[in-house]
């Protein structure tokens, strides 16, 4: 992250009460109409009433994504506090006649794990008291040397997805989707399989696949996977091992798995593509494995 030298100055007198979301409120009348991205820190939010508050507002390029910015990044330890102040437009797919608009959303975050986030609709205002889960709001925790919230206790989702996701691609190759003739030859891309060929009772029944399944999980937990994220490429989404060090283990899990599209859509679709019965073996063998990771 580039030096918070360049950011913008505001010094102001806190009130009395917690000061959070008086601050949020600030930036986001300051930054109202304004169409990029903040980076946003504080110094001095907790001293006493007496002493000045320093706001510094570090604005990003346009073409510059908040997370491109903050990962890897350790703020320094006189910041109390910090947060993003960013951009988009809100679509409503419950209701396509209505015209998108856009939306600014400001997040801010403490070292004591505190948080509170503005939205903003136009000339409307919500304000929370929780900053959430995500990838911008994890990104500030830790900065901040703060923990995110908990990865599952398996891994055995993103593995499913990842199986999931490489036969759709398969099937989506005209050279390659006559491959998929069989049950055995979907069981065989799993990547449990990756270092060592499947026993022949393996590819002939989707329950049997469980084992291997509970196997590879067991062996990657998501601190090592994170710490050897080569291990399972992710669409459009790798990360450097510099990064995912940065990372904890909740953070890079939500991370992994947002990298794919949902599990229940990828299942419904590669089941219709695949048509009976290998439709029908996949969505059992996907229920069993997330099932046996549940047990």
């Amino acid at each position: 992250m580039r030096s918070p030298l360049s950011a913008r100055r505001l010094r102001s007198r806190p009130p009395r009460h917690d000061r959070l979301e008086p601050l949020a409120r600030f930036i986001d009348l300051t930054t109202a109409g304004e169409e990029h991205h903040f980076v946003v820190y504080v110094e001095g939010h907790e001293r006493p009433d007496d002493e000045d508050l320093e706001l510094g507002m570090l604005p990003l390029e346009p073409d510059v994504h908040p997370f491109d910015e903050l990962a890897g990044f350790v703020a320094p330890d006189s910041w109390s506090a910090m947060g993003l102040r960013t951009v988009g437009t809100a679509t409503y797919l419950d209701d396509p006649t209505r015209v998108p608009e856009p939306v600014a959303s400001t997040v801010l975050l403490d070292r004591h794990g505190r948080g509170v986030s503005v939205l903003r609709r136009g000339d409307r205002t919500e304000v929370v008291d929780a900053a959430g889960d995500g990838t911008l709001p994890d990104s500030c925790r830790r900065a901040l040397g703060r923990a995110t919230a908990p990865a599952p206790p398996s891994t055995t989702i993103v593995w499913t997805l990842a199986w999931l996701d490489r036969l759709l691609e398969t099937w989506s190759d005209l050279a390659t989707r006559r491959s998929l003739r069989c049950f055995a030859e979907l069981a065989r891309r799993h990547p449990a399989f990756d270092d060592a060929p499947p026993q022949p009772s393996v590819l002939d029944d989707p329950i049997a696949l469980v084992g291997s399944a509970r196997e590879l999980a067991a062996a990657w937990s998501w601190q090592r996977l994170r710490h050897e994220p080569a291990r399972i490429p992710l669409p459009g989404a790798d990360l450097p091992e510099l990064i995912t060090a940065w990372m904890d283990d909740g953070f890079y899990a939500r991370w992994a798995m947002g990298s794919f599209p949902p599990l229940p859509q990828l299942t419904g679709d590669l089941a219709a593509l695949l048509g009976e019965p290998m439709g029908r073996q996949l969505q059992e063998a996907v229920l069993s494995i997330l099932e046996s990771a549940d047990g």
